[in-house]
């Protein structure tokens, strides 16, 4: 006799997975491959369907599946880094006006030049 016909149902199932790591989703009727809609509903079923199977799989075997709660708040900057980008952003801005100031005073200058050349005010 073996060992995995005295497991109860659930250990056994779970031992499956674990050695294949794939979930196998009976279709219960035929799908139309020239039907997208079908088919598109066909695949969603069955991703919806193993998902609900592992989740119950990783539940009996209690294992941590799901993201902690403060997953994003990992993810964010510090403040010091913020700072830091704050900075930088604001350096780069007043380049930014400095160039234009001086497009600015150059455009006029052009101005003057040539309306003075012409006679003109």
């Amino acid at each position: 006799m073996s060992i995995v016909k005295h497991l109860n149902p659930n250990e056994n199932r779970k031992r499956k997975w674990i050695q294949k790591q794939s979930i196998d989703f009976g279709q219960e009727k035929e799908v139309d491959v020239n039907d997208n809609l079908e088919l598109e509903l066909s695949f969603y079923i069955q991703a919806k369907e193993g998902t609900r199977q592992i989740f119950e799989i990783l539940q009996l075997m209690r294992l941590p599946f799901l993201r902690l709660p403060d997953y994003h708040a990992e993810m964010v900057k510090t403040d010091a880094n913020m700072e830091k980008e704050k900075i930088k952003l604001l350096e780069e801005k007043k380049k930014i006006e400095a160039e234009e100031r001086r497009k600015d005073r150059e455009i006029k200058k052009q101005y003057r030049t040539t309306h003075s050349e012409c006679g003109t005010p």
